[in-house]
């Protein structure tokens, strides 16, 4: 009995993990759509007003909440295994 509750407390806690990576994956979708617009808009601008400091820093952000992702998946898959 105790191991069907560990089995049944651990599909939940995948099944939490799951739901928490696609509300992630959904906030990066949204941030890359963003990321985006801002290079194409900067794309358009005479090289003289260029500035992509911000667009770098929305960049960096991206890839590492990215990172965090890929993280935190590898370590779901390892408990898995």
């Amino acid at each position: 009995m105790a191991s069907l509750q560990a089995q049944l407390a651990a599909a939940e806690r995948m099944e939490a993990m799951v739901a928490q990576a696609q509300e992630q994956l959904a906030h990066l979708e949204a941030g890359l759509g963003q990321v985006v617009a801002s290079a194409v808009e900067l794309s358009t601008r005479s090289a003289a007003s260029m500035d992509a400091t911000d667009l770098g820093h929305d960049v960096e952000h991206l890839v590492d909440e990215m990172a965090s992702l890929r993280s935190a998946l590898e370590e779901t898959r390892a408990l898995g295994a």
